[in-house]
């Protein structure tokens, strides 16, 4: 005997759990700015997401009512949150130190003469950065979790 679903059945499932993948990705818009290459703030409202999303992509959009629109670390300068202290400057670099640099937002941790930046990469490894010129990195500290 041959144990099958049914169609309509098999795609009601599909439909409940293409739904619920889609909640988990919700936004989180809060106000902020993006800096873009032209130099001018643009005041709006910023995604707030956590981890390596936030070093990929920011997305904006003047108001609420406003489409919204996506950057890449090659298209802004950076971007931050009115409401607390959180700023992202991109930035090339190399997540391993064989490879060529490539564009990412940095969370801005400090900034002066030596700057300290934070940023996860693509395995969800945390990197901790250390500036002294924006030409010499070097890499402080490497903590790896799952």
């Amino acid at each position: 005997m041959k144990n099958t679903l049914p169609v309509s059945f098999t795609f009601l499932l599909l439909a409940v759990l293409l739904k619920s993948t889609s909640t988990w990705a919700q936004a989180n818009f809060r106000p902020g700015y993006v800096l873009p290459l032209s130099g001018d703030t643009l005041r709006g409202e910023v995604d707030f997401r956590e981890g390596r999303l936030s070093a990929q992509r920011c997305s904006f959009r003047p108001n609420a009512q406003a489409e919204i629109v996506t950057y890449q670390p090659t298209e802004l300068r950076g971007y931050g949150f009115s409401t607390d202290t959180r700023y992202f400057r991109a930035m090339p670099v190399a997540v391993i130190e064989t490879a060529s640099p490539q564009p990412y937002f940095l969370e801005v941790l400090a900034e002066g003469p030596v700057s300290l930046y934070f940023f996860r990469d693509a395995t969800q490894g945390s990197i901790i950065w250390w500036a002294c010129q924006i030409s010499r990195w070097r890499c402080l500290s490497t903590a790896w979790y799952r």
